[in-house]
């Protein structure tokens, strides 16, 4: 019977990817708990203010964990992969595994330059959360860590011009980071949507037999899931410029390594699949974007006119605010996977209802206005 079960290539998997997720996810609570006592030590605090939605210091710097999480389940893996290499085990693993260990080295120099890249946006957030850094200078450290995803492979592919592709993927890694980093204003909010998108993006991968962006995905997810253990109202330690800026550098490389596209499927439906899996952070930045300028506000100062803080103001709770974007973005999310599999007349009512749903969101905004000085 225990051989049936290691011939079973399914459950292996399963236990591969459960294995990541919950290792992940403790490995990052853990994490978590000695960062905020050492935000705390150091007197590194996100204290009131009149654009925040906090009443109380809390701890800052929260996405030092998520790196710290992600780096070590990456780096300890890879060593346990070695010792099977050098130790004569590898011929004994699954098949589904070494048939992609061609695969694996060739996507070596993608991984190490990611890992590079989420260092040092990274440490940009530190930074910014510590010390303040300038928009002029983030944007250039954000360009940078595009620059390396893309000199590293990462780079979309969807018209016959290569220097239109790098600039495209430049302004898509710039765009999701900002994005993610605009969205990080209530407890839980943009953590937990990259969870839903991460596992979404997961979902995918899986289902089109794309191992290693599965593996990723699933040890993001793990570690998202874990933060928010802290991180969800009433939140006991944020994330900061650290984490919002990591995550958002990671789906949008991570959406652009996936392979959306199949045969069967038209090529603008391809395209469409990373953005609605991104609809939400990207709706929340171009809504705040056109209130500021209407309102001829610089667009990198912050403020309360995020779709969480207008759902908050029509009555919802911050808690069931950020729930609320949390079901639109799952929405949104399985809209994106069932696209993958549909035909063009299921692709176009997709693509009406998904319509409809950014229409109800706006009317939700216009509900009551706020800041208007």
């Amino acid at each position: 019977m225990l051989s049936n079960i290691i011939k079973n290539k399914e459950f292996l998997k399963f236990t591969v990817y459960f294995y990541l997720f919950i290792t992940s996810y403790f490995t990052c609570r853990f994490f978590t708990d000695i960062v905020k006592k050492i935000a705390i030590k150091y007197d590194i605090l996100d204290h009131p203010g009149e654009r925040k939605v906090h009443s109380t210091a809390k701890p800052l710097c929260g996405g030092l964990a998520l790196l710290f999480t992600i780096v070590f389940i990456v780096g300890f893996n890879l060593f346990l992969f070695y010792i099977i290499l050098k130790t004569g085990y590898f011929k004994t693993l699954p098949e589904w595994i070494t048939m992609n260990y061609s695969y694996f080295i060739k996507a070596l120099p993608q991984l190490i330059g990611l890992m590079s890249g989420m260092v040092i946006i990274t440490l940009v957030g530190f930074t910014d959360d510590v010390k303040g850094l300038g928009p002029k200078l983030k944007l250039m450290f954000q360009i940078l860590v595009a620059l390396i995803a893309v000199f590293s492979g990462v780079k979309i592919t969807v018209f016959s011009f290569p220097y239109i592709n790098e600039i495209i993927t430049i302004v898509w890694i710039v765009g999701i980071t900002n994005a993610f980093n605009l969205l990080d204003n209530m407890d839980g909010l943009s953590g937990g949507v990259a969870a839903i998108i991460a596992f979404s993006i997961c979902v995918v991968a899986i289902s089109m037999g794309q191992f290693f962006v599965a593996l990723i995905t699933i040890t993001l997810m793990g570690a998202l899931m874990g933060f928010l253990k802290h991180n969800f109202a009433p939140a006991t330690i944020f994330m900061g410029d650290t984490g919002a800026l990591l995550i958002g550098y990671m789906l949008s490389t991570i959406s652009i390594v996936t392979t959306f596209y199949t045969k069967e499927m038209p090529n603008y439906f391809a395209i469409m699949i990373p953005l609605l899996f991104m609809i939400t952070p990207l709706f929340d930045t171009f809504s705040v974007i056109f209130i500021r300028l209407k309102n001829k506000k610089p667009i990198f100062i912050g403020d309360k006119n995020h779709f969480s803080h207008r759902l908050n103001a029509l009555g919802f709770s911050k808690r069931a605010s950020v729930i609320v974007v949390y079901i639109l973005t799952i929405i949104s999310c399985l809209s994106a996977v069932l696209l993958t599999c549909a035909n063009s007349m299921g692709a176009y009512l997709i693509m009406i209802q998904l319509i409809f749903l950014i229409f109800l969101t706006i009317l939700l905004m216009l509900g009551k206005k706020l800041e208007r000085d």
